[in-house]
Formats: structure tokens, sequence, C-alpha cells
């Protein structure tokens, strides 16, 4: 922890502004933090950052540290007593999109204390894609379901997206442009037939005036039967042996496994397993159309090694009788 009681800092930098190319950003003080805001493409990252000096004696520069892609130029190589050093920090454009959290740090020759500044900034990507460059769309049998991509074009220059294009018969594709060459919505219609499968598909949109460019997007899609379970495979996790000597542990550990049918009243079930070392608790949801199972091992029938087994779910759904989830786990002794 580096100490600043003594020394009294002013920035003069723009910040909680957006970095765009000739887009000037507004000017705030802050002691210790610089915010830089959101860089886009291509765009200068420069501010000018001023130290007071209080001590009656001239404070000179050591060293000066930065998180990578920082740099520091101009430095004031030595501050009168009462005066102010500055130096120009500067974000290099060999950066990565996405959250920038640095660092600056300068040591000082005649004393021990170092003067300290965060930095963050947001580092666009040329092409933003919200809330992910793919769609994770899910549903029923019989219910279909949408999903939405934003596409915001960060670039100086406009992009045109004037389609779509897929090889799927399972969904439908629709863009609108909110805003020529900057912001751009794609839409997703899942069909909710080809049940109980997932599948992961390839999208292309159509860019440029030609349509010859190409952007890609990925389609995740599952329909699923009519009875499921969420999660589809229990993890019991790893535990060391010890753990399971508690069987107030292993309860504390339990897993829960959900058993739906979306839409049924009179929906029911009979549980069972393979594994003799799992105690599962079985609890009817008040509307009739799922089950909590809660899944723990017991504690004087684990034994070391790998735990591999299966739930077997009867069910009263003639198109699906019986589902089956893996169960997985280990124990292991620390000393071996």
């Amino acid at each position: 922890m580096f100490l600043l009681h003594s020394l009294l800092v002013s920035l003069l930098a723009m910040l909680g502004g957006d970095y765009a190319q000739g887009e000037p950003s507004r000017q705030n003080k802050d002691d210790k933090h610089i915010r830089l805001g959101k860089v886009t493409p291509g765009a200068k990252v420069e501010r000018v950052v001023e130290y007071h000096n209080p001590f009656d004696r001239p404070l000179v520069l050591h060293t000066i540290q930065l998180t990578p892609p920082l740099s520091a130029r101009n430095i004031t190589p030595e501050v009168p007593p009462g005066g102010v050093g500055q130096f120009t920090l500067v974000m290099e454009d060999d950066r990565t999109f996405g959250p920038f959290e640095g660092v600056v740090r300068i040591n000082f020759h005649n004393t021990r204390e170092s003067l300290e500044f965060k930095v963050d900034a947001l580092i666009l990507p040329p092409v933003e894609f919200r809330p992910y460059p793919a769609f994770f769309v899910a549903t029923e049998q019989g219910q279909p379901e949408q999903a939405t991509v934003e596409i915001i074009n960060h670039q100086a220059q406009p992009l045109l997206i004037s389609g779509a294009t897929h090889q799927s018969d399972r969904f439908k594709l629709e863009v609108e442009t909110l805003e020529p060459g900057k912001r751009y919505e794609v839409t997703l219609t899942l069909s909710a037939e080809y049940v109980g499968e997932k599948r992961s598909e390839a999208i292309y949109l159509l860019t440029g005036e030609d349509q010859r460019k190409k952007m890609k997007l990925q389609a995740n899609t599952w329909i699923r039967e009519s009875v499921y379970t969420y999660p589809e495979k229990l993890d019991m996790g790893r535990l060391p042996v010890h753990v399971t000597h508690s069987q107030e542990h292993l309860e504390a550990l339990a897993q829960t496994l959900m058993v739906y049918k979306k839409g049924s009243t009179d929906f029911d079930i009979d549980v069972s397993t393979d594994l003799d070392y799992l105690d599962i608790q079985v609890e009817k949801g008040p509307d009739g159309d799922r089950f909590e199972l809660t899944v723990f091992l017991k504690a004087d029938q684990i034994k070391l090694g790998d735990i591999n087994g299966e739930i077997h779910i009867s069910t009263n759904d003639p198109e699906v009788p019986v589902l089956r989830v893996p169960v997985e786990g280990s124990v292991f002794d620390r000393r071996g």
C-alpha cells in the first residue's frame, strides 16, 4: 500500500467521457482515479496529469510504472518545493477489448512515498454484439421462442447490414435497422420443432453495398422434450474424504435436480438410483407441473474413488416415460 497523505494530488484530466476520434470529453478533477470512459477504435487517448509537491524540498523523479498499454510522456524530472509536476498519460494502440483497469505509480529518489493513480476504461471493439455474438435459445415442444442480438458499430466508417443467410430449417431471422450505418437488431424466432435436439449453426450477416462481405453469428438452439430435467446431469463435486464423515456436511453440499412438464397439472414421477450411497428427497411443486429433487451422499456408505451412476425417473407421460440423469463426482484422500 503506497502512502499518499503528504502528496496533495490534482488531476487535470478529461474524465468520465467517451473517447472517439474528434470528440472531446468533459473535463473534471479527481484525486486518484482517472476514468477514461469508452474508448472507441482508433481513438487517440491522452491525458495530462498534474501533481503538487507539498514538501520544502524538491521531488526528484526516479521511475514511473504503468499497466500496459499505458505509457507516459513529457514527464517532469524534478518538481521544486510547492511546485507542480506533470506527465502525459497515453493509452497505446495495442489494446484488448473489454474493461480495462490499470495503475500509474510514480516513484521518487528522495522519499519513500509513491504517488499512485487508478486508471479504468472500457475498450470497445470495432463492432459490438449485445449481449453476445451468438444466440442462445431454448424452449419446449410447440412453444416458439425469440431472442435478439443488437449490433453496434463503433467505427468511424458506416457499417451496412442488408440481411442474413443461414442453412437451418428450425428458425427464421429478421434484421431491423435502428440507426443506419450504426445500430442494427437481429431477431431469431425458433419454431419449436425437432424435439430433443441441440444444434449450433452458423448465421451470416450480409454487409457492404455489394453484400459480398459477411459477419458470422452463432445460433445455439435447443427444443426440449415435453418432459425434461434441469440440469441434464448432476456433478456431486470432488470431495476430500474427511468431509464425507459428516452427514451434516454432505447435506449442506446437496445438489438440486428439477423435473418439468410445463403446462401439466397432474404430472407424476417415481425416482430410483443405481448408487446405494445416494439419498434423494422428492418434493412436488404447487402447480403440479414439476418436481424438486434434493440429492446428497450418505456418510455411512460413500467410499473413496469416482462417483459414476444414474438417477432413473419414471413419469406418467406416455411420450417420455423414462428420464436418465447421469451422476458424477469423486471422493479423494489428501494424503494419497
